[in-house]
């Protein structure tokens, strides 16, 4: 597997656990990767594409950041979809979580056995420990 394959698949995967199936409900933000064309070598050169991964994430634009290893910055859309799903969580408890939720899992656990390439079966996404 490519390198720029595995971090794309890893950031959108870090979308679907992070954000439930971001774009799909009203008012979620979306996640749009840029997407690299052309050889390797120049993608890694090109600075306009890196510019587009850098606004991804709200970072002060003198700062260069390389610790992404164990701690790292969150997507901006990222962190908006958490809003709103913590939002959508406090405002309307009992209807989240036993009928929004159990519903949006399904569509995550498509989404992720997709990118998985297994079956939706072999996924299980539980609520807590003492769900599990």
């Amino acid at each position: 597997m490519k390198r720029r394959n595995f971090v794309s698949g890893i950031l959108k995967s870090a979308v679907l656990f992070g954000a439930g199936y971001a774009g799909t409900a009203s008012g979620v933000p979306s996640f749009k990767l840029p997407t690299p064309e052309g050889d390797p070598a120049d993608q890694a050169r090109d600075e306009a594409y890196w510019e587009q991964i850098r606004d991804l994430y709200e970072l002060p634009p003198h700062f260069l950041y390389l610790n992404n290893g164990g701690a790292s910055a969150t997507p901006q859309d990222v962190f908006a979809a958490e809003d709103f799903y913590r939002q959508a969580a406090r405002t309307s408890p009992s209807f989240y979580l036993w009928r929004s939720q159990t519903r949006e899992r399904e569509v995550v656990r498509e989404a992720l056995a997709d990118f998985l390439t297994c079956s939706k079966e072999e996924i299980a996404l539980l609520r807590s420990t003492t769900e599990a």
